[in-house]
């Protein structure tokens, strides 16, 4: 969850600061970020023609929503100064569940279900794309802090 992260609290400090202008720009690298990461996610999905709803479909990104910490659900609880981007497969409680079991796979249950291996597509995708992303998100703060270093020095850099 997002409260393990090193840093996370500092860099919500920092971008609290940071003027909304600039705000924007990092957004936005953020938001690329997401994206990118929710297609390659749907790239590497498993298919299944024969099921009514399909995974790839589901998988969607949240910008700047937090999530609340007992459910799987997001919450609309966005603010002007959030830093969050999901990416999320699954648009209710059952359908994000069954897309938990599909990553990491399902041990035989009840009922002879037979189980079935995990088939991951969300933790490869984010890991392929994760330093492009970071790089992309770290470029543009430095563009903000550069931006704001010359408006305060009187544009003079």
């Amino acid at each position: 969850m997002a409260r393990n992260l090193r840093g996370l609290e500092h860099a919500r400090r920092v971008f609290r600061d940071v003027p909304p202008k600039f705000q924007e720009k990092i957004v936005a690298a953020l938001n690329k970020g997401a994206e990118e990461i929710a297609d390659r996610a749907r790239l590497l999905a498993p298919h299944d023609p024969t099921t009514p709803i399909d995974l790839r479909d589901q998988i969607k990104t949240l910008i700047g929503l937090r999530r609340n910490a007992r459910s799987p659900r997001v919450l609309n609880t966005a603010s002007p100064n959030s830093i969050a981007a999901y990416v999320i497969a699954g648009d209710t409680k059952e359908r994000f569940y069954a897309a938990v079991k599909q990553e990491f796979g399902r041990p035989a249950g009840p009922g002879n279900h037979p189980g079935h291996p995990a088939q991951p597509f969300m933790f490869p995708a984010y890991f392929s794309i994760r330093n492009r992303v970071r790089n992309r998100v770290r470029r543009a703060m430095r563009a903000a802090a550069k931006e704001m270093a010359r408006q305060r020095s009187g544009g003079n850099r």
